[in-house]
């Protein structure tokens, strides 16, 4: 009961230690990586404002605004009930259209910040969902041992008795 208790008290502060203090330091560095795209963006728009649509400018731009507004809510959670209320087909047509004006720009430095913001993005998804890991990592682990373990078993109980002979007699066990 001790143990179960200690578990929990490490748990409780790993969670606060990384939900209190390392979040909202790689929360900022995210979102000061966004605005970076963002100026980006608007630098380029005002250097080759013939070659880059309107359409394309506000497209990003409404994109990377989006992912600044929303970046302390990107986790599992929101992406499961975005897939159960969007329509995926209508979803799909317009990042086609999206997409093409992307690939259609013939400044490069388009795709890079579109690339970028979905890579960062990305980050804050783990970032947001980091405090799952205390959680996830020791339940999957202990599942792959206990699996580890069920099969060494099975091959104790199903070799030869020849082989489990010479086994327990190669290394004795030592009692006290």
């Amino acid at each position: 009961m001790v143990i179960f208790f200690v578990v929990l008290v490490t748990f409780a502060m790993l969670h606060f230690v990384y939900e209190n203090i390392l979040v909202p330091s790689f929360r900022l560095k995210l979102r000061f990586k966004l605005f970076e795209l963002r100026d980006r963006l608007r630098i380029l728009k005002l250097e080759h404002s013939e070659q880059i649509s309107d359409e394309l400018f506000e497209y990003l731009q409404d994109s990377i605004n989006r992912a600044i507004k929303i970046l302390h809510q990107i986790d599992v959670k929101t992406l499961f009930w975005l897939s159960k209320s969007i329509e995926i087909e209508s979803v799909l047509s317009e990042m086609r259209i999206r997409n093409r004006l992307i690939n259609e720009c013939p400044i490069g430095e388009i795709k890079q910040i579109e690339q970028s913001l979905t890579k960062t993005v990305g980050y804050t998804l783990v970032v947001n969902n980091g405090a799952l890991l205390f959680y996830v990592v020791p339940f999957f682990a202990g599942f792959v041992w206990l699996n580890e373990l069920k099969k060494w078993i099975k091959i104790l109980v199903n070799i030869p008795d020849s082989e489990a002979s010479k086994i327990v007699h190669e290394h004795p066990v030592m009692v006290a």
